[in-house]
C-alpha cells in the first residue's frame, strides 16, 4: 500500500514538471512584434470601366426651349459610388428638334454618334488615374439665345446624376459652341475647361471675365470655312491671349473639309486624334475647379 502511495507522488510530481516553460515578453524591436502601422493590407485597385458607356434618350423637357436629350453614363454608375466629369456638349442648327420623335436627330453627328457607334472610350488614363465620363446631350428646339436656356441642362446633369463638379467640362459644334462661348463668359468659373469647335464670338468683356477665372481653352476651326467664317474663332484666341493668361488658349486650324467646309469637329472629336500626345478629352481632364 505504501509502495502504490509513492508511484503515484512520483507520477503526479513529474506531470507537474512537463508543463511548458514560461516565455519571456518580447521586446521593442524584436522580429516577434510588429507595429500595428506596419502591418500589410490589401490594397484597394481602382475600378475601370470597360464596357461602353450607357446611351439613354431622354424625353423630358428641361425648359421651354430644351424638350430633351440624351445622357451616356458609365455602365457602373449606379453601383461605384463614384463621382464622375461631366461632358456638356452643345449640337449645331442641323440637328435641332422637338426633343421626343426629333430626338435620333442628334445621333447624326459629333459626340453623340461617336456614342452611339460606341466610338467614345470607356475610360481615359491621365496623369495616373482613370476617368469615365457623364455626357449630357441636350436637343435645343432653336438656337438658345440666352445663356440660361443652356444653363438649366448643365444644372439637371449636375443634380440628376452623380457629377464630380471640380470636373465640368463644356464643348460643342457650330452654333452650340457659339452658344457655350456665352455661357462659359457668364458662368467661367463653373467650368474646368472649354473646347469650342467652328464657332465662337466673345466680345472683350465676356473674353476677360474667362481669363479671369483662369479657364483654360483649346479651339479647333477649318480654314476657309464658309459657314461660320474662320476668323471668329482666330480673332477670339488672339483676344483672349493678348490679356496674357495664365494658361494661354491653344488653337487648332484643320484643312478645309466638309459641308461648307464647315465640319471640324469630325476630327478634332475623334478619340485616335491628338495632340502631344493628348485628345481634346485627355485634355481636358488635365484640369480641375
Amino acid at each position: 500500500m505504501r509502495g502504490l502511495f509513492v508511484i503515484t507522488a512520483f507520477v503526479i510530481c513529474l506531470l507537474a514538471c512537463k508543463k511548458d516553460p514560461v516565455r519571456p515578453a518580447p521586446k521593442p524591436g524584436d522580429s516577434t512584434t510588429k507595429p500595428i502601422d506596419s502591418i500589410k493590407k490589401p490594397v484597394d485597385t481602382e475600378f475601370v470601366e470597360t464596357a461602353a458607356p450607357l446611351l439613354l434618350p431622354v424625353n423630358d423637357s428641361i425648359n421651354s426651349d430644351i424638350g430633351g436629350y440624351y445622357v451616356a453614363l458609365p455602365t457602373h454608375y449606379l453601383t461605384s459610388g463614384k463621382k464622375y466629369p461631366l461632358l456638356f456638349f452643345s449640337s449645331g442648327a442641323g440637328v435641332y428638334g422637338n426633343g421626343s420623335s426629333d430626338l435620333p436627330k442628334m445621333l447624326k453627328e459629333a459626340l453623340p454618334l461617336l456614342l452611339k457607334e460606341n466610338l467614345f472610350p470607356p475610360d481615359f488614363l491621365v496623369n495616373g488615374k482613370h476617368f469615365s465620363f457623364i455626357v449630357m446631350c441636350p436637343q435645343f428646339k432653336s438656337y438658345p439665345e440666352n445663356p440660361h436656356i443652356v444653363m438649366d441642362a448643365v444644372a439637371l446633369a449636375m443634380t440628376k446624376y452623380p457629377v464630380d463638379r471640380s470636373r465640368v467640362y463644356l464643348t460643342g459644334i457650330s452654333n452650340g459652341s457659339v452658344a457655350n462661348g456665352y455661357l462659359a463668359a457668364a458662368n467661367p468659373s463653373l467650368f474646368a475647361a472649354f473646347v469650342p469647335i467652328a464657332g465662337i464670338d466673345v466680345d472683350t468683356m465676356g473674353c476677360q471675365s474667362m481669363v479671369n477665372a483662369n479657364l483654360p481653352i483649346w479651339a479647333f476651326h477649318n480654314n476657309d470655312d464658309q459657314r461660320i467664317s474662320t476668323s471668329y474663332t482666330t480673332n477670339f484666341i488672339a483676344l483672349y491671349n493678348s490679356m496674357h493668361p495664365a494658361i494661354p488658349a491653344r488653337l487648332t486650324l484643320f484643312p478645309p473639309y466638309g459641308w461648307y467646309n464647315h465640319d471640324a469637329w469630325t476630327k478634332a472629336m475623334n478619340p485616335t486624334y491628338k495632340e502631344n500626345g493628348m485628345n481634346m478629352y485627355e485634355w481636358m481632364l488635365q484640369y480641375t475647379r
